[in-house]
């Protein structure tokens, strides 16, 4: 299994949840929007999980990934 992980902020991670994931050996893949692209294709991943950030989605000046 593999976890595609969509990161806002740096310091916003999977904290506790890595450490499950990788006691059941599931694989996770950082995305960092504020500064890379998204996949092409999620193939490959069984679940999304997207954390969160400071942001408001009326913020699109300021962080402007949110129009994404």
């Amino acid at each position: 299994m593999k976890v595609l992980v969509l990161q806002h902020e740096s310091c916003e991670t999977l904290g506790v949840f890595e450490e499950e994931l990788q006691k059941r050996d599931i694989q996770s893949r950082y995305v960092k929007v504020y500064e890379d692209d998204l996949p092409k294709s999620f193939k490959g991943f069984s679940k999304i999980i997207i954390l969160g950030g400071p942001m408001n989605v009326y913020e699109e000046e300021k962080y402007p990934f949110l129009r994404a």
